[in-house]
């Protein structure tokens, strides 16, 4: 979510993630990710019971990172989760289709 290399997203230039259009479909101005986290068990320490984030990039190169509909840095999200061990050094690798399993667990 937070990547700024293009070849980590398997392309040569971040514009190219946004949809270019087919002969069906008109091409997109923007790409966006949303991530929604289950936050009943109070593990983030926010007041919410659900947590998005989102980033959208532009095709002008802009881009933009929101926590519950509210525009923020890349640096708040960070710090946001790394109570959880999803911190901006840590790696976690999950095999191919295994992500909703991992996602459904109780901890």
């Amino acid at each position: 979510m937070g990547e700024q290399s293009p070849k980590v997203l398997r392309s040569t230039k971040m514009e190219e993630i946004i949809f270019a259009g087919s002969c069906l479909q008109r091409p997109l101005g923007m790409a966006e990710v949303r991530l929604t986290l289950d936050n009943s068990r109070g593990f983030l320490p926010l007041d919410f019971l659900e947590v998005e984030i989102s980033r959208r990039f532009f095709r002008s190169g802009e881009g933009e990172y929101i926590l519950n509909g509210q525009r923020c840095r890349l640096k708040d999200i960070q710090r946001l989760l790394i109570p959880l061990g999803l911190g901006r050094y840590s790696m976690n690798f999950v095999a191919q289709g295994h992500l909703e399993q991992l996602l459904k667990v109780p901890p």
